[in-house]
């Protein structure tokens, strides 16, 4: 049998008060111990932590795309350029897949990146529950079933992209990535620069400043007259030497235009092209800001150094010449800008050529006319001078203000004249053999007025010269028994009936005509008829001819060959007008004797108003000479 203990009667217990302490202290406990973990608050800041996740997956696979296919999707470039727009939640489907066209409204489809990029198009869970119905893949929910929580947006550039959450954090912040700009190929270069040195052409530059994807190496495209002649991948380098060598070789064959560009490398690809750097290499350029003044006799002349074009200096030419540089002299001197030198009396255009070891330097374009005046000129001072009497002129006349030719009188002269204005109601002739050149402001022939140098050029063959042929390049044969064959100069003389065949021959330029028309071939107990002479005119305003200017050959006598036409050479900067005859017409042969040829007219001019008679007709004979040539010119 068990024994029973005593109860002591004298142990204490707990109170009921006591115990509701405790169980108040444990509350108070437990209250606290809620409040510190806050479950709720760690649930936010779970779904934070998700919501960068999923935004940093759309980023990885919009830039993946970007680097694959070389930009971002169209959906993204065409809707969310500065703005942000919602990303579509179209989950697992591709491209491929079928989806209600209602279904985005306007959100952005992103489904080019699934599955490739991203496995699918992640959703906010904190939007709620999502219920999937197919058919067309619609969104069933109390919210719209299209919507992600995630928006996107792209840089004004179309270089980066902007993501963010539309939910903010549990401390109100936003949730995104801003703009983080994606690794590009490198910028372009911007200071290339080429230089000369000796035989070798040095490119320099520097390097592009990206610290974040450091050029490793550089292309380099050469261009030679618009063809690419080297394509060459360079070193980690800042400058380049080209050998000059070949490409002096080019340039023998007339000038060259070198061009280069470079392109940075670095990991990610290569860059933009660089400024693009060009080189004349050749003759030097022209010589176009001449200065000539006169003094005394003496022409100054100062200019400044052409480009050399990467040539080196040998000399200068300096080149004058009273017939438009039908022929010239030429003065050679070193590396200086200025020369001056004593000149004959006369009206001359003045070049200069700079010369390296490809050559002459181009034709300028400033060509520099000027009279030259001392011994034997006379300086009118810009005053009138008008002809009453039959006057010969027998010194050259520079500076007159206006030169009048009154009526029923004539000026000789085969003077260098140069007037302000020049106006002609009388006759200009010119002694035999000789020619008429002016430098004028204006001309004005007036009706009856005329400048005239008929048969004042070659002579024909006469009694006492002992071949009997016309004088001149194309001088008409011719025999004392027989008829004489016509001169030749535009064309070709005509032959004679006497069968003698020869002379007559054609010669000159077409476009500045400085010759005489030569004589024709003398006939039996006769003489052949004078060549036309030469009419130089440069008129540097207007000029109207309603009168005569003519350079004909005489008719040759009896049996005798006639002259050939002479030349005629205008240069109106202004206006040409007027109906008056210019003619330089051959001569005709008498019975057997042979036509004389036309003669040369050229005319330069800035407008044509001019409706009068022009011809270098051959003179009739046994046989015709042929027609000469008329050149126009608009300048």
């Amino acid at each position: 049998m068990k024994k029973i203990s005593k109860i002591d009667k004298n142990k204490k217990g707990y109170t009921l008060l006591e115990i509701l302490l405790v169980i108040g202290a444990i509350g108070i406990l437990a209250s606290i111990v809620v409040v510190a973990i806050n479950p709720l608050r760690q649930i936010q800041k779970a779904r934070d932590a998700e919501k960068e996740s999923e935004i940093n997956q759309i980023y990885k696979a919009l830039e993946q795309y970007n680097i694959a296919e070389g930009r971002y999707p169209e959906t993204v470039v065409l809707e969310t350029e500065d703005i942000y727009k919602e990303i579509c939640n179209t989950g697992k489907l591709t491209k491929d897949d079928a989806l209600d066209l209602n279904f985005c409204d306007g959100k952005i489809d992103l489904r080019l990146l699934v599955p490739e990029y991203i496995s699918e198009i992640p959703r906010d869970s904190s939007l709620g529950a999502m219920v999937q119905e197919n058919i067309l893949y619609q969104m069933v929910e109390a919210n719209d079933g299209s919507k992600t929580g995630y928006e996107v947006a792209l840089s004004s550039d179309n270089n980066r992209v902007s993501l963010k959450s539309t939910n903010p954090n549990i401390n109100g912040e936003e949730i995104a990535i801003n703009f983080i700009e994606r690794p590009t190929a490198p910028v372009a270069i911007t200071d290339l620069e080429v230089n000369i040195q000796g035989g070798e052409i040095k490119l320099t530059w520097s390097t592009p400043n990206d610290s974040k994807n450091p050029v490793t190496g550089y292309r380099l495209e050469t261009i030679i007259n618009n063809t690419i002649v080297i394509n060459e991948n360079l070193g980690l380098l800042n400058e380049y030497i080209i050998d000059k060598t070949e490409i002096d070789q080019l340039a023998q064959d007339g000038n060259i235009t070198y061009q280069a560009r470079l392109y940075a490398i670095n990991a990610i690809g290569e860059g933009s092209e660089s400024n693009q750097i060009s080189l004349d290499i050749g003759v030097p350029d022209s010589v176009e800001d001449l200065l000539v003044s006169e003094s005394g006799g003496q022409a100054n002349l100062t200019w400044s150094q052409p480009n050399m074009n990467a040539g080196t200096f040998i000399s200068y030419r300096i080149r004058y010449s009273e017939d438009n540089f039908q022929t010239y002299e030429e003065i050679t001197i070193g590396n200086i800008t200025e020369h001056s030198f004593i000149i004959e009396n006369g009206y001359y255009k003045i070049m200069v050529f700079a010369e390296n070891q490809y050559g002459l330097s181009t034709t300028p374009n400033n060509v520099i006319s000027r009279s030259i005046c001392s011994l034997g000129c006379v300086d009118n001072g810009g005053g009138d001078i008008t002809i009453n009497t039959n006057t010969i002129f027998t010194e050259d006349q520079f500076n007159i203000g206006t030169l009048t030719i009154n009526s029923g009188v004539t000026l000789t002269t085969d003077k260098n004249i140069r007037a302000n204005n020049l106006v002609v109601n009388g006759t200009i002739i010119t002694p035999q053999g000789q020619g008429i050149n002016m430098v004028l402001g204006t001309l004005t022939v007036n009706s009856g007025g005329s400048i005239n140098v008929d048969g004042r050029g070659y002579q024909g063959g006469y009694n006492g010269n002992i071949e009997n042929n016309g004088y001149g390049p194309g001088g008409g044969f011719g025999v004392g028994s027989a008829a004489g064959n016509g001169g030749g100069f535009g064309g070709a003389g005509g032959n004679s009936n006497s069968g003698i065949l020869g002379g007559s021959e054609q010669y000159g330029s077409i476009e500045n005509p400085i010759d005489m028309g030569s004589g024709g071939g003398r006939g039996y107990g006769t003489v052949g008829g004078n060549g036309g002479g030469i009419i130089r005119l440069e008129i540097g305003g207007d000029a109207n001819i309603v009168g005569s200017i003519s350079a004909n050959g005489t008719n040759g006598g009896t049996w005798g060959g006639g002259g050939a036409g002479g030349s005629i050479n205008l240069d109106i900067s202004g206006v040409w007008s007027g109906t008056g005859s210019i003619i330089a017409n051959g001569g005709n042969g008498n019975n057997g004797g042979g036509g004389g040829a036309g003669g040369r007219i050229a005319v330069r001019y800035g407008t044509k108003n001019h409706t009068g008679n022009i011809s270098t007709n051959g003179g009739s004979g046994w046989q015709g000479g042929a027609a000469g040539t008329i050149w126009e010119f608009l300048q």
